[in-house]
């Protein structure tokens, strides 16, 4: 009985081991210091550009472009690829490890055909939104970013970033791994089996994957196509290439440490062409692939308003008129509001229940300031605004409870403020379903008032205003039993918010800056 369950044990310690850490060499550790982390991948860039391959500059092949990504599918690897623009998805829809930001993907037409369940895709996505929507994506980045900031390092299962979007599933090895530039960018490349529990490598079932990170750290390559290995064993026959598979009723974490590291070894010994398709196409393709800072224009309305969105923050803008009684003045009691334009972002990058959707709204300042005497003070403030940073913000000007990370900033033909805030009737908690990035501020002819109502994400405030939701462990608790407690409990809340480094938040604030830099209003 004692030696069965050793046995038991031993299987259970190996199944842990394999979905835990992967199996190979004692993993490199990555910088504590996220901050740091990001320092040294900057720092770094250029030496790790002479130290990876250069991106080949002349592919033979088919041209492939998709808003502001493009690529060329090698000759002889495919016939091309299409693409799509996949709205973003929580886990309600896409499950836990599907849960990503609005992104790009490619899938590769003309494949050649290969025994797997796996479709050759190239997924872009914004990096900073991923990781704080996906915490498998989180990890991935963290990974690369540590590997990327020490190029010379040996890549090892335990150090290499893992295919975000195969969430749960364990990466058993990790062979042919190096680093590979593409145009902008640096990433790592390597062949990988996943499984949820431990298994044999087999001639099929294994993939190529690379994963890869622009040099402004925006944007997230992540890619997956699926390949035949130059073996022979097959799941009625695992050790048929001399390789011997441990069997599991006697094996223990360290013989299957063994075997992974032996195939490992195998494969990182076997020439790239020896691969179908070839890991020399397949790199060529990654090499090739180039991630522009693109923007999608919004078409001018026929109310003389037009904008630039940033790619990935969301898909489009839809216009409207209206008298609905807008935030951050409800009032009921004085009717509807002036005729007004509103915009509202389609396919928003940040998901949830939102008090505001993501809106820009346009008014007839004129119109604005006679509705109440609130909206008036809010508009004579814009028209004599001198502000510094570091400032009080203005009374009239402000709003809610927490005004983090105020900013004056230009649009194209105004000014105003922009700042992070909360619109309460009561005291609550910080929360991502009630905190946004907020602007208002007039154009330079006083002739138009234009509010930015954008949903923003935090990681140290709790998810919602319910008295159950976790406050992060960097987060500041809230006091339900002493709500007096509440004015030391914003001062707190302000003081992280304006701490925090722009891209800290998600979307970062410079995306959403340069959406409201972008504005345009002109009289019909």
């Amino acid at each position: 009985m004692k030696s069965n369950l050793k046995t038991l044990f031993s299987l259970l310690m190996a199944t842990l081991l394999i979905l835990a850490c992967g199996l190979s060499a004692p993993a490199t550790t990555a910088p504590s210091d996220q901050v740091s982390v990001e320092t040294l991948v900057a720092g770094t860039m250029q030496a790790l550009t002479a130290a990876a391959p250069p991106p080949t500059e002349t592919i033979p092949g088919q041209a492939v472009s998709f808003q502001n990504v493009s690529f060329i599918v090698p000759t002889g690897l495919a016939s091309g690829a299409t693409s799509e623009l996949i709205p973003a998805a929580d886990e309600s829809t896409a499950g836990p490890w599907g849960t990503a930001p609005q992104h790009i993907v490619f899938k590769l037409t003309g494949y050649p055909a290969v025994n797997s369940s796996f479709e050759a895709v190239v997924h872009v996505y914004p990096a900073q939104e991923y990781a704080a929507v996906n915490p498998w994506a989180d990890t991935s980045l963290n990974k690369l970013k540590a590997v990327l900031a020490s190029p010379g390092q040996s890549l090892t299962n335990d150090n290499l970033s893992t295919v975000p979007f195969n969430g749960a599933a364990a990466q058993q090895y990790a062979a042919q791994a190096k680093l590979l530039n593409f145009n902008g960018g640096s990433g790592v490349r390597m062949i990988s089996q996943y499984a949820q529990f431990p298994g044999p490598i087999t001639r099929d079932g294994s993939f190529y994957h690379y994963e890869g990170l622009t040099a402004d750290g925006k944007y997230m390559v992540a890619i997956l196509f699926p390949l035949t290995l130059p073996l022979t064993a097959s799941a009625d026959n695992p050790s048929a290439d001399g390789i011997q598979y441990p069997d599991l009723s006697t094996a223990t974490g360290d013989d299957l440490v063994k075997y992974y590291q032996a195939i490992t070894d195998h494969l990182n010994a076997a020439a790239p062409d020896s691969f179908q398709p070839s890991l020399t196409l397949l790199d060529q393709l990654v090499q090739s692939i180039t991630v522009t800072p693109g923007q999608t224009s919004v078409p001018s309305s026929s109310n003389g308003i037009t904008f630039q969105i940033p790619t990935g923050l969301a898909s489009d803008a839809t216009m409207s008129t209206t008298t609905d009684v807008e935030l951050p003045y409800i009032n009921p009691s004085a009717g509807d509001m002036p005729l007004h334009t509103v915009f509202h972002l389609n396919n928003y990058i940040v998901l949830g229940q939102h008090r505001v959707e993501p809106e820009i709204l346009v008014f007839r300042a004129a119109e604005y300031a006679q509705y109440t005497d609130l909206t008036a003070q809010t508009i004579a403030a814009l028209q004599t605004l001198q502000y510094t940073p570091g400032q009080p913000l203005p009374e009239s000007l402000k709003d809610g409870a927490y005004q983090g990370q105020v900013q004056p900033l230009q649009f194209q033909n105004g000014k105003g403020l922009r700042y992070l805030v909360q619109f309460d009737q009561a005291p609550l908690p910080a929360n991502n379903q009630a905190i946004y990035y907020y602007f208002h501020g007039l154009t330079n002819d006083g002739q138009f008032y234009v509010q930015i109502f954008l949903p923003i994400h935090v990681s140290f405030l709790v998810e919602d205003g319910e008295p159950t939701s976790i406050t992060p462990a960097d987060g500041v608790q809230f006091d339900w039993t002493n709500l007096d407690s509440f004015p030391a409990y914003a001062e707190a809340i302000n003081q992280k918010l304006n701490a925090a480094g722009p891209d800290s938040f998600s979307p970062s604030l410079a995306t959403l800056d340069a959406l409201t830099q972008s504005l345009m209003i002109v009289a019909p």
